[in-house]
């Protein structure tokens, strides 16, 4: 009976201890994105082992969403804006935290709604009922409750979208010190107008999710790094799950190198 419990003991350890191992293989992948220049070889170590499923297990493993997410200098007098606003989780959180101004973003009519019902009578949040891109236009929306995209042909409503640029020139916004990008997929055309047009030096924190959901997904993230690291650094990084850029000449709060 002793040496039966003595075996059982020993395997419960070494399946401990194998797990152990695994987690810490798993976490080294994923921190070591942060210090890899984007290009090639950023490229490379996307691809050489499912670095996707990693960082999604070490995020939600390792990091309080509500805190690295939400772990900002900012005030009451800040501006922030939440492309792809979704139910609001992060926008309440924002504004309870910090008690600065937020402009939600939100195509889909019915999620639309639902914001500008859970926000009603707070000064601090406004909803739009529209989508931030490249251009201004009207999109064919796929709705598949947080997973709605403008990417894809499936079937679903027109939503409108209007430019970045056009937008911020409209409100006389002149600079954003914290933009949250979630929007399946339509982040590569609203970053790579936001680099073209000149405009992104005037977000301090650019906190996105990339979306492997379009064609050379891969390609297209490490060539938007690459260019947003001539004037934002990253503060956080879990690939495909979430990062932080901030800009260089705005120091180095929220530099979290987990």
């Amino acid at each position: 009976m002793a040496d039966r419990d003595i075996t059982g003991s020993l395997l419960r350890m070494s399946k401990q201890a194998a797990r152990y191992v695994r987690h810490l293989w798993r976490m080294a992948w994923v921190r070591l994105g942060l210090y890899l220049p984007p290009g090639n070889i950023f490229l490379l170590y996307l691809r050489c082992i499912d670095i996707r499923e990693y960082a999604s297990s070490e995020w939600a493993r390792i990091v309080p969403e509500d805190d690295l997410r939400a772990r900002y200098d900012l005030s009451p007098s800040s501006h922030v804006m939440d492309l792809g606003g979704f139910r609001g989780d992060w926008t309440a959180l924002i504004v309870e935290r910090y008690g600065c101004q937020v402009d939600v973003f939100e195509p889909v009519p019915q999620f639309a709604r639902r914001l500008q019902e859970r926000f009603a009578g707070n000064g601090k949040v406004k909803v739009h009922p529209f989508g931030i891109a490249g251009s201004t236009r009207v999109a064919r929306m796929t709705v598949d409750d947080d997973s709605s995209s403008i990417v894809g042909t499936g079937p679903g409503p027109e939503v409108s979208l209007v430019q970045l640029a056009e937008f911020l020139q409209h409100e006389g916004i002149a600079t954003v010190d914290l933009m949250k990008i979630n929007i399946e997929g339509a982040e590569f055309e609203v970053l790579d107008h936001m680099i073209e047009a000149g405009i992104v030096t005037r977000v301090r924190d650019i906190q996105v999710q990339f979306h492997a959901v379009v064609a050379n997904a891969a390609e297209r993230m490490v060539d938007i790094q690459r260019r947003l690291s001539a004037t934002h650094r990253r503060t956080f990084q879990y690939p495909w799950t979430w990062e932080n850029w901030r800009l260089k000449s705005a120091g180095r709060a929220n530099d979290s190198r987990l």
